[in-house]
């Protein structure tokens, strides 16, 4: 995994986060993280129900070592006084004809949105990525309703290259569509 210097924010409402790297030590409080995430948030593929059988010390340390083995991946965990309030991470492509191009994942505590967590976080990544060797294209997908997401990637330089529709189904019979958006590192 990508290693980058711990860097200390402070956010909008003058709490002060540190960004660093996710380590085999974080996995109990990951867990912890997870749950309260898939809890309260409806733009998660994953439902809370099915996050269950993944959301184990075990399976984030697994992930973390499979992480920490390739230097083209990152993954970021902010925290304040040692509680997780998001993760986020660009993971390249496991093939050599997509190799160049990094998911973006993010996620923030409901109650850390809106303090400019978001836009820190997509910065210190589309900064990684231009570093990068290997990464040429940053790409992530966003729920059409998640409107304050799209508003915050957009404003990183992210544009729409297409639509999946009706791509997700609520519990109460509502769809949603995939926006899928990029941009190239550089």
């Amino acid at each position: 995994m990508a290693v980058i210097k711990p860097k200390m924010v402070i956010l909008k409402n003058g709490t002060e986060v540190c960004i660093r790297n996710r380590t085999l030590e974080d996995a109990e409080e990951m867990r912890s993280y997870m749950e309260s995430v898939f809890s309260n948030d409806r733009f998660f593929m994953t439902t809370n129900d099915e996050s269950r059988e993944f959301r184990t010390v075990e399976k984030y340390g697994e992930r973390t070592e499979m992480m920490n083995g390739h230097e083209h991946k990152l993954l970021l965990i902010t925290e304040v006084d040692g509680q997780i309030v998001s993760i986020s991470d660009v993971d390249c492509g496991s093939k050599k004809r997509n190799q160049h191009v990094g998911q973006v994942g993010i996620s923030i505590r409901q109650d850390y949105r809106g303090l400019g967590l978001g836009t820190v976080l997509m910065q210190t990544m589309i900064d990684w990525a231009t570093a990068d060797s290997v990464i040429e294209k940053l790409a992530l997908g966003v729920w059409a309703k998640n409107a304050p997401a799209i508003a915050l990637y957009r404003k990183m330089g992210f544009v729409e290259e297409g639509r999946k529709v009706n791509e997700v189904k609520y519990a109460d019979g509502s769809y949603d569509d995939c926006i899928c958006m990029y941009r190239f590192a550089e």
